[in-house]
Order: structure tokens, then C-alpha cells, then sequence
């Protein structure tokens, strides 16, 4: 949730993570409790749900790099599945930058690390 509020906040939205989490619970932005929905970003009308791809490795790189060159944002699951992302740059090799929003030390992943991918338009 952090990580799409920072991408929203990107593209123009005027949001924070308290203030997406608290309008995605009363416009129905979670599933089962605590997940989710991807989609409920669209609502916003400065970025659009574009793909979910599911496993790691399931974007190749060069589509990955891509999106990044055209400002599109990428939200990915790191850390064998417990924790979410939002990729900002490509910095060589398999590394790429992120702002994490549980770890402030932490800015970049590798490639490897990284398992689902969310990508907006």
C-alpha cells in the first residue's frame, strides 16, 4: 500500500499512506482483510493498473528497464514475498533502485530478489 501511494504521489495524486490507507478501506480497496487490490489506484486517474505479473522472473529485464525509461511504476515483492517495493531506477548489471518504504537504509534490490511485479501506466 506504501509503496503505490509513493507511485501515486508521482504522478500528481495528493496522497500519503495514511491518507490512501484510510480511503481504500472505506472505498473498498482490500480483500481478505488486508490485501490489496491492486486496481483500486485506477480511481485516482493519474496511473492505471497495467499488469500483474505473478513468479520470479516473470518480467525479463529488458521489459523491466524499459518501463523504467518511460517513468511507468513498478511495484515489487522482495524479500521472499513479505514485503513490497517500488522500483525507481536501473542502476547496472541486476541492481536496481527502490524507494522502501520499511527500510530507509535500504535502496536497491537485485533482480533476483525481486518475485511479483505491478505495473502502472
Amino acid at each position: 500500500m506504501s509503496s503505490v501511494a509513493m507511485a501515486l504521489k508521482t504522478r500528481g495524486s495528493n496522497v500519503d499512506p495514511g491518507t490512501f490507507n484510510s480511503w481504500l478501506i472505506s472505498n473498498g480497496g482490500y480483500v481478505s482483510g488486508n490485501l490489496l487490490v491492486w486496481g483500486a489506484a485506477n480511481a485516482f486517474n493519474t496511473m492505471k493498473l497495467q499488469n500483474y505479473y505473478k513468479g520470479y522472473g516473470s518480467l525479463g529485464q529488458g521489459a523491466l528497464q524499459g518501463m523504467i525509461s518511460r517513468k511507468q511504476p513498478v511495484v515489487v515483492n522482495v524479500k521472499n514475498g513479505g514485503h513490497w517495493v517500488l522500483v525507481t531506477g536501473y542502476a547496472g548489471g541486476n541492481t536496481y533502485t527502490v524507494n522502501d518504504p520499511g527500510f530507509s537504509a535500504v535502496n536497491s534490490y537485485e533482480y533476483g530478489a525481486m518475485g511479483n511485479f505491478v505495473v502502472y501506466a
